[in-house]
């Protein structure tokens, strides 16, 4: 089977594409960097240098792939606008205080 793997390198996505290899499978595992690109070559996974925002860089090799799975983190603006304060208890339900525009 041939996969295709975004986030190939990270914390799941690497163990993920070294499971499949290692069952047979053709792997094509996409990164945004050339020395990330040697790892998964050194894994025997085909690597696809692409932009996850920019679909014209990777589509060509989805197509190819009878699967393909999303192993990114989600997209973060870097910006928090919920936490332990250390004076108020903080909990999934609790409102914001003195967030900045996003």
């Amino acid at each position: 089977m041939k996969v295709f793997i975004f986030g190939a390198t990270g914390f799941i996505g690497l163990p993920v594409a070294q499971a499949f290899v290692r069952n047979g499978h053709e792997i094509f595992g996409q990164t945004r960097s050339a020395s990330k690109a040697k790892l998964l070559e050194s894994e025997e996974i085909i690597p696809v240098i692409a932009d996850p925002e920019k679909s014209e860089e990777w589509v060509s090799y989805v197509e190819k792939a009878d699967v393909a799975n999303h192993l990114l983190p989600p997209a973060s603006t870097g910006t928090w606008v919920h936490g332990d304060d250390r004076a108020n208890l903080t909990s999934e339900r609790a409102l914001p205080k003195n967030t900045t525009a996003l």
